[in-house]
């Protein structure tokens, strides 16, 4: 099956991406100006040696690549791009702050000769974050009124039935900032607290638009179906009316906000289907990259660093804590499966909940002897699971695999916690890169682990 093709995004998308890379265009550019402006001044105040073209070249490289850096950030906000508030404004611009510093300093390193004044950077990149905080408040606004005059305005009219779901009626808010009207809604009878007025049933809206006869001061553009329950027949009309007259349709699709993941519409030749996981981990070539860049990495790995480590780790164990170095376990790795995953025993051999009786690490816990501290401080205790993913049971990156009590634990209370189970599990994982590792006895950071471990799954690319 092949997803959908990136025309199928909603109109409101396409116009808010477009809104939100011209804003970002803007800011490179007045970026650009502000670059030669006050390296201008700086060279009255300052007089010194004459500052070559490579140099500001390579100065306005380090610019582009804070913008580079940043963009992924600034597009992530073009929901609301023209409504950012302060704390917003300040993160995206400190965002291209750090990136224009960063971009300075690979330009230096590469290059140290191009650059001539270092102050002089480190200076702009603070000017311009400030100038950047105001621009973000006065960019976004301003483009808007010029990309979507009043005088170009798109109608829309609305057609269901019921109250408007507060999803819906903040999507309707979001389009009227990018030139959208709505001019009415239809309905079997008038819905209450809705700011467009009632101007027929959908029977009324179908008879207009078959005869050309829409009492709106003009026809209208777009129809927005939601709550939509008249039959199936009738909504076939609908969308074989609205084609014939050249005007866009959107039905939102409530039953979609009723699953816990994100729906997407996928075709396959005549077939269309809901699915709720993209898996690009499901295509055999993806495996078979992936698969090659666990071996090139633990093949190294298990031959040549975790001999040496096994008998550092070994002697220590040794005189603080005597036992098997290695430590079993039982986990569930893709699929469900279980295997036993490798670890340099770090606890007391003697230590309550090293056994059976699962009792999860805690900071400070009295069961870890000392060198075992240091061990998972730094992660060496994770080491030996190279020899698993040398098994083929774990890969290098994927969710992280939790003991087999406390996944039996959280899947009852967490209904898309079996999702983690659609890959092999990994030595880290996306979750614990941003931060979230260690004991999860605040049951947020279990959710938001969850989250980020389906992200993963859900995003995977070789990048």
């Amino acid at each position: 099956m092949q997803a959908c093709s990136p025309e199928a995004r909603l109109m409101l998308l396409n116009r808010l991406s477009g809104l939100a890379n011209a804003v970002i265009g803007a800011l490179l550019v007045a970026d650009s100006v502000l670059y030669f402006g006050w390296w201008r001044c700086w060279a009255w105040i300052h007089p010194g040696p004459v500052m070559s073209i490579t140099w500001l070249l390579a100065n306005l490289f380090a610019i582009a690549f804070g913008y580079f850096y940043a963009w992924r950030r600034l597009f992530r906000h073009r929901s609301h791009i023209t409504t950012l508030n302060l704390a917003e404004r300040i993160a995206l611009a400190f965002r291209v702050a750090v990136g224009l510093a960063i971009g300075a300093a690979i330009v230096e390193y590469i290059a140290p000769h191009a650059v001539c004044d270092r102050s002089m950077m480190l200076s702009f990149v603070g000017v311009s974050f400030i100038v950047n905080v105001i621009l973000l408040q006065i960019l976004p606004r301003i483009l808007e009124r010029r990309f979507f005059p009043d005088n170009t305005k798109f109608r829309a009219v609305l057609v269901g039935n019921g109250a408007m779901p507060d999803a819906f009626r903040s999507y309707l808010e979001r389009c009227s900032r990018v030139g959208v009207e709505i001019a009415g809604h239809h309905s079997t009878a008038p819905i209450e607290g809705l700011p467009w007025p009632h101007v027929g049933t959908i029977e009324d809206l179908l008879g207009q638009l078959a005869n050309g006869e829409v009492p709106h001061p003009r026809r209208p553009d777009c129809v927005l179906t939601f709550n939509f329950d008249h039959s199936e027949e009738v909504f076939r009309h609908l969308m074989e009316t609205c084609h014939r007259q050249g005007i866009r349709l959107q039905a939102y699709a409530k039953i979609t906000n009723l699953f816990v993941e994100p729906a997407q519409l996928v075709s396959d030749n005549d077939l269309n289907f809901l699915v709720f996981m993209h898996e690009p981990l499901e295509d055999p070539l993806n495996q078979f990259i992936k698969r090659c860049l666990d071996l090139a990495i633990a093949i190294p790995v298990v031959f040549l660093i975790l001999p040496p480590l096994t008998l550092w780790v070994r002697w220590k164990q040794h005189r603080q804590a005597p036992g098997p170095t290695i430590y079993r376990q039982l986990r569930y790795g893709a699929n469900r499966k279980a295997f036993l995953i490798y670890k340099f025993r770090t606890m007391y051999l003697e230590a309550p909940g090293n056994a059976a009786n699962f009792v999860q690490a805690k900071k400070d816990d009295a069961r870890i002897y000392p060198f075992g501290r240091l061990l998972r401080r730094t992660s060496l205790d994770e080491f030996p699971q190279f020899i698993n993913v040398l098994r083929g049971e774990m890969s290098v990156v994927g969710p992280r695999p939790h003991p087999v009590k406390l996944d039996e634990s959280m899947e009852p209370w967490l209904a898309n916690y079996r999702t983690r189970h659609f890959v092999r599990p990994g030595i880290t994982g996306y979750a614990q890169i941003v931060g979230l590792r260690g004991e999860t006895a605040v049951p947020a950071i279990m959710v938001e682990r969850v989250r980020k471990d389906i992200q993963y799954i859900r995003s995977w690319s070789l990048g």
